[in-house]
């Protein structure tokens, strides 16, 4: 998983203030499991 995950297909895109990822289609579904994941990461403290 880790290989689609990271090795999948995408753009990326930076403006101002904000970082946009295009994701190929291939990949979308294992970003999705993952994302939930990733954001309760986001408040924990080291």
């Amino acid at each position: 998983m880790r290989e689609r995950v990271l090795r999948g297909g995408g753009r990326l895109f930076i403006s101002a203030r904000r970082m946009t990822l295009i994701l190929a289609e291939a990949v979308a579904p294992f970003w999705a499991a993952l994302w939930p994941q990733i954001q309760t990461l986001r408040g924990a403290s080291p």
